[in-house]
């Protein structure tokens, strides 16, 4: 009886054993941060846009503008813009921008899309740059076209020079200000239909500027007319294209797209050597958009 009691102990003795012996898989709980205590959880908010529209806000100061508010040199022109802060904290003393917080570095200075660099430090004096021959004036911000290249992380400032667009065109003035200032310009061109040509002058010179009632004399300034303020700026401009009258032909023989946009796919090429473009959107059919009427294209 002892025997067979013992066999049994035994037994079950070596069945726990054989559990024991069996791997264990452990179950990782991990946690939700969404559940911790004591932890607020913000909603998430996604912003998406289509085309255009995500990318950054472009400013734009005219001729008339330009005029109405006597703004003769850059700087002054780009004060009237939002997000644009006048600066002389440069090395030399030149009158700077910033523009939302980047200085020319990351947004550089183009006139008539051609980019103007100083080699010594990469900043511009933008008080040297008159505005009597300006057209218009933009200002990217954030995202800017690529056709500006490099060093556009912040945006870009375009310069634009006026073009005539009647037979005769002509314009001049005259001009004083405080700080014993003077100023003088002429502007006069001419567009002919398959030529054009633009040509102008200008005069700014001012001796001093006044310096606050609030600032205190200093062992090199004493106050009043600011010293070593004088400036003369000279300028004299020409410029002159030819107007190229594409025909319905000639437009076929020339490699290019009707439209080009990122978001659109390439053109393509028929069997008659016509070149279109298709385009498609996500709530409409796909369109297909044919040559373009005859146009004039300005080439330098």
């Amino acid at each position: 009886m002892m025997g067979k009691l013992n066999e049994k102990w035994i037994g079950l003795l070596m069945i726990l054993i054989a559990v024991a012996a069996l791997p264990v898989e452990a179950e990782e709980t991990v946690p939700d941060n969404n559940e911790k205590t004591g932890v607020f959880t913000l909603g998430e908010v996604v912003v998406t846009a289509d085309g255009e529209s995500g990318m950054g806000s472009v400013d734009q100061v005219d001729e008339e503008m330009l005029r109405q508010f006597n703004r003769d040199d850059l700087t002054e022109a780009l004060d009237l813009m939002p997000g644009v802060t006048v600066s002389r904290t440069a090395a030399r003393n030149e009158r700077t921008v910033f523009v939302r917080g980047l200085d020319v570095k990351h947004v550089p200075l183009f006139m008539d899309g051609i980019p103007i660099y100083v080699m010594y430090d990469g900043y511009s004096d933008f008080g040297r740059f008159t505005t009597f021959d300006v057209s218009q004036i933009e200002v990217s911000k954030g995202a800017s076209s690529v056709l500006y290249g490099f060093n556009t992380m912040g945006g870009a400032i375009n310069v634009v020079t006026k073009r005539p667009e009647k037979p005769f065109e002509a314009n001049a003035g005259v001009g004083l200000a405080s700080g014993d200032t003077t100023s003088a310009y002429a502007n006069i061109g001419s567009n002919l239909g398959k030529w054009y040509f633009q040509g102008g002058a200008s005069y700014l010179d001012r001796d001093y500027y006044e310096l606050s009632d609030d600032f205190e004399p200093t062992e090199t300034e004493d106050g009043g007319e600011r010293d070593n303020a004088y400036i003369t700026d000279k300028k004299i401009s020409f410029k002159a294209g030819t107007m190229t009258i594409l025909t319905a032909d000639r437009w076929n023989s020339v490699p290019h797209c009707s439209a080009v946009t990122i978001s659109k796919p390439p053109c393509t090429t028929n069997a008659n050597g016509t070149r279109n473009m298709t385009t498609t959107s996500p709530n409409a059919p796909s369109e297909t958009s044919t040559t373009p009427s005859p146009s004039r294209t300005p080439s330098p």
